[in-house]
């Protein structure tokens, strides 16, 4: 053997060596396993509450109507309040599907084996736009969070559906779950409505959000919807403005709750069920929409399982018992049918 090949043999012998030795060492010699990635979670709901804006004082308009609900329906101002939350998001611009690929609501989304997971997190992030009516808004994102998870099939086909505002019957055939919750301040010059600009106090809408909807199916493209699904809404909202029926802002604050009660492993087939019985009913009251639901979602609890909730300020910012309502279950259908109409009305 030549001088490199011996070099080259006791080399690879030592090396050997050395590997046994380090091989046989105890585990305490070894390093620390690296610590596992935190799991992520959306920040708990924080309600808002009528203490979150500035009472009116002497600016404050009083209510001298003999029917507040008739006078100032509740359908109006949730339009009011949920055109603020589109107006956040359409201001920040962070979920902007304008290059998206149409939805095609005929498309078959063939199922995947990969799971996929997706978190956005944002604190503290505050911005202001300009509006056509030269007022400027300010926004303040306290906190804001939105984690989707599962079959990277079915997120990438729930991409379609919120680029869409739509509820394709497909929804059913997902698996995945997606949450979202936030925190919201804004303020605007009450120029922004048309209430001019002497005003002490500025326009003011704060609110918290939460959703989370979980989809659990084999995502199957053919055959019956199998599977479960989990869901829960929590909305507050307080504004220190209300429109009328002629949809003229008035300053009186007014804080609006939403409430959708927690359903865990509901059957899909069910759902679905459900909602065909609805669409096969000849012009179904909200108590039969709601009954039908009901059994679907939440079985034959006595509790209430979907609420709106709204209280009305006075000069001071304290609640006016005597305004304070709440819709419950089969009343709350009926106001999100009010709600439809009023938008229909509007387009």
């Amino acid at each position: 053997m030549n001088r490199i090949g011996k070099i080259t043999s006791l080399l690879l012998v030592s090396m050997l060596i050395a590997a046994i030795a380090f091989m046989s060492c105890s585990n305490d010699n070894q390093p620390p396993a690296p610590d596992p990635e935190p799991e992520f979670s959306v920040h708990a709901y924080e309600a808002v509450g009528l203490t979150d804006v500035p009472a009116w004082g002497s600016e404050y308009e009083a209510y001298a109507g003999s029917s507040w609900e008739a006078d100032y329906p509740i359908e109006n101002n949730l339009l009011l309040f949920l055109q603020g939350i589109g107006m956040t998001f359409e201001a920040f611009d962070a979920f902007d599907s304008s290059d998206a690929t149409d939805y095609d609501p005929t498309a078959e989304f063939n199922p995947r084996s990969i799971e996929a997971e997706s978190h956005f997190k944002l604190r503290n992030e505050g911005f202001s736009i300009d509006t056509n009516s030269g007022a400027i808004i300010n926004f303040l994102i306290t906190y804001l969070d939105v984690l989707s998870e599962g079959e990277i099939s079915s997120l990438s086909q729930l991409i379609y559906i919120l680029a869409e505002s739509e509820v394709p019957e497909q929804l059913l055939e997902m698996d995945g779950h997606i949450a979202l919750s936030g925190n919201v301040t804004s303020d605007a010059d009450p120029a922004f409505y048309s209430l001019g600009s002497s005003l002490s106090q500025r326009l003011h809408y704060d609110y918290s959000l939460f959703a989370d909807l979980g989809i659990e199916s084999d995502i199957a493209t053919a055959g019956a919807v199998t599977g479960t699904l989990s869901g829960e809404l929590k909305y507050s909202g307080v504004m220190n403005l209300a429109f009328n029926n002629s949809n003229e802002p008035k300053r009186i604050p007014q804080c609006i709750t939403i409430e959708v009660r927690p359903f865990a492993n509901s059957s899909l087939a069910d759902f679905s069920d459900a909602v065909e019985t609805i669409d096969a009913m000849s012009s179904p009251t909200p108590t039969q929409i709601f009954t039908t639901l009901k059994q679907a979602l939440w079985g034959s609890t006595t509790d209430w399982c979907v609420r709106i909730t709204r209280t009305v300020a006075d000069a001071a910012g304290n609640a006016i018992v005597a305004r304070t309502n709440t819709w419950s279950d089969a009343s709350v259908i009926e106001v999100i049918g009010r709600f439809v109409n009023l938008m229909d009305s509007d387009e």
